[in-house]
């Protein structure tokens, strides 16, 4: 399954980045799938 990419995370200033992903990872230990939580946030699954 291929993400489609919508934004350009990489644009990102470092603080976000990171706020991103403890939100991403958050998520998922929650329940919810790396995909999903990866695709709702317009970025790509390995980023989190």
């Amino acid at each position: 399954m291929r993400c489609k990419k919508t934004i350009d995370a990489r644009s990102y200033p470092h603080d976000m980045l990171e706020r991103l992903r403890r939100d991403a990872v958050k998520r998922v230990e929650e329940g919810e799938s790396p995909e999903v939580v990866a695709a709702g946030l317009g970025i790509n699954r390995r980023t989190i």
